[in-house]
Formats: C-alpha cells, structure tokens, sequence
C-alpha cells in the first residue's frame, strides 16, 4: 500500500492572509483523496471571528491566545517580535499542538496559509516514505541562487513530522531555536524560523 499522508494538517494567519488560507483549504477539499483536518492557528481576532462565522466542515479555529497559554514561551517573547517574526515563532509550536493530537508513529504537516495545491499531494508522501521529518529546500532556478543566503536552503512552507522520539527531538530543537531568536538576518545567516 502507499505511505501513510497526514490527515491533520496546520496552518496559521492574521485576517489580511484569511483568503490565501481559504484558497489552501478549497485546494485540499479538492485534490486531498480522504478526510481531513486543518487546525487554522487565528492570529487575532478578526481571522478567527470570519472563520468561525464561514463554519467549513474540515477546519478547526485555535485562537493564539489558546497556543500562547500551551507554551507560555511564546508570549513572552511576542512584544520583541514584529508580525512576520511572531508568526515564524509560532510555526514549530503549532507543530508540538498538533502532534500531541495523533499517536505514536501519527504524522502531521504545516502548511504555509499562501501554499495551494493544483493536484493530490501523494508523490510528496510517497517521496517522504517512513522517514521521521519531511522538509523540501528552495531549489532555485540558477538566476535566483543568490537569494541563499537570505532566504534559507529550506522552505517552511510545507513540514511534516512523524510522532517518533526523533521527530519530536528535532521539532522541540526547532522551537526552542525560534523562542531564541527568530529574524531575517542573512549576514548572520539567520532566515527566520
């Protein structure tokens, strides 16, 4: 049989960003081949309020003030962090929420709120087969290699993680990493979370 995918997904946004969310959600609706969830971290109160009110049949609304209370890590540093940081911040925290939801060997994904897919995510699943932690690099086209140093070789867009003892390692390291220090900086060669 083929891999295992995901059925519980994450993404997170502020209202400005609500429909690049919807355009992933109608995405999935429509190319994802079995149920599915995606938990909608509302980065205030007016995503979370539309949202609500929209009351779409696969989507479950976490209000960030409900992660900030989980992880009283992120509330503390949320004053020293502009929007953009704060949302990095809050990506491998969302990860731990979600992964404490599915049981050992249980696997999650984030999505990015402006990711779309125009086909069945299969061949990525495939691709990933048991591994415990799926990432994808940028792999520019050559006229772009230059934007390296300042956007990562990876992309945060789409991260899975398996509920394995080194899944969960490697997703805690990456939290604690982004509470310490989660900015754009590429001459310290630092892209965000």
């Amino acid at each position: 049989g083929k891999p295992m995918r995901p059925l519980l997904f994450g993404t997170l946004f502020y209202a400005n960003y609500l429909t690049r969310a919807l355009a992933l959600y109608r995405s999935l609706e429509t190319h994802f081949a079995r149920p599915f969830t995606l938990l909608a971290l509302c980065m205030d109160d007016l995503a979370a309020q539309i949202l609500g009110e929209l009351d779409l049949p696969h989507v479950r609304i976490l209000r960030v003030s409900e992660l900030e209370a989980q992880f009283p890590e992120l509330a503390r540093v949320k004053p020293s962090r502009s929007i953009g940081e704060y949302s990095w911040t809050c990506t491998p925290a969302l990860m731990r929420h979600l992964l404490s939801e599915v049981g050992d060997g249980g696997s999650v994904a984030y999505l990015d709120a402006d990711l779309m897919f125009f086909s069945d995510p299969q061949p990525v699943f495939d691709e990933w087969g048991d591994n415990d932690i799926l990432m994808l690099e940028h792999r520019y086209a050559p006229q772009h290699l230059h934007m390296i140093p300042t956007s990562g070789t990876y992309n945060v867009g789409l991260v899975a993680i398996r509920n394995t003892p080194q899944g969960r390692a490697c997703l805690e390291r990456w939290h604690e990493q982004c509470i310490e220090i989660c900015v754009l900086d590429g001459t310290r060669g630092l892209c965000g979370d």
